[in-house]
């Protein structure tokens, strides 16, 4: 019997915690990854500010779940660019 794996989307795998998801999730799912800035190990570029590229990736991939965990660490900048 063969066993078919699930997808998983793991938008901003090239974060710290989206590195961890996809080392993790890889044992149980087909795991993509997308990243804006900071390519890693065959991941996607996405700005998820543009609703048209998200909604192309989810539609090409066709994942059985999304994970976000894209994130501005910069809390000052953050204070400043709300």
């Amino acid at each position: 019997m063969i066993k078919i794996k699930k997808k998983a989307l793991i938008i901003g795998a090239s974060g710290f915690l989206g590195t961890k998801l996809v080392e993790t999730l890889s044992r149980e799912y087909e795991v993509f990854g997308t990243h804006y800035l900071n390519p890693k190990n065959n991941t996607i570029y996405l700005d998820i500010t543009k609703s048209e590229q998200i909604k192309e990736t989810i539609s090409k991939i066709n994942p059985d779940v999304v994970l976000l965990t894209s994130a501005l660490t910069d809390v000052d900048k953050c204070e400043i660019e709300k």
